[in-house]
């Protein structure tokens, strides 16, 4: 179970993702957490069982056996389900139905698809984002595959450079 807060999640999953030896930190540190959770949940439930047959009362003995582990299983359901949207993004990638961008620094963004393939265009300096229609880039394609020989897309990785505000 991830700690960290819905806003920078999407920064830690895009570092956690960025680099292999991340990744596997990553995924070890969620796992960990996971299993930390379910040793702290099966501590208190046998320390309620052993209180329950011991017949062991007041103090901590009361307050453990207080804690209602459907409110507890819930909120770690809830957490987990948060960290799942990232697996489910990627599903839906794999399946056609939105693309993975990164616009810069940032995290990566998804992209629904299904309204035509976009191609993009990003200032680096005020990160003003252009969606468009992959036709409109065929001259710059055209260029790298005279020039290098490769067949450039701007889908994943858009275009970087400053947009005429910046530029001018």
């Amino acid at each position: 179970m991830p700690a960290e807060s819905a806003a920078t999640r999407p920064f830690a999953y895009g570092w956690a993702f960025s680099t292999p030896v991340r990744k596997v930190f990553y995924n070890l540190t969620v796992t960990g957490l996971s299993v930390a959770v379910a040793l702290v949940i099966g501590a208190i439930e046998l320390v309620a069982v052993l209180a329950d047959r011991l017949s062991l009362h007041g103090g901590v003995w009361d307050r453990l056996g207080a804690i209602d582990l459907n409110a507890v299983g819930y909120g770690i359901v809830a957490a987990f389900d948060l960290t799942s949207i990232y697996r489910n993004l990627e599903r839906l990638e794999a399946m056609g139905v939105v693309r993975h961008v990164h616009f810069g620094h940032g995290p990566g963004l998804y992209s629904l698809l299904g309204q035509g393939e976009r191609e993009y265009l990003v200032c680096e300096r005020c990160g003003k984002v252009v969606s468009v229609e992959p036709r409109q880039l065929d001259p710059a394609r055209e260029a790298v595959r005279r020039r290098f020989g490769y067949e450039a897309r701007f889908s994943h990785f858009p275009l970087m450079g400053l947009c005429p505000d910046c530029a001018s």
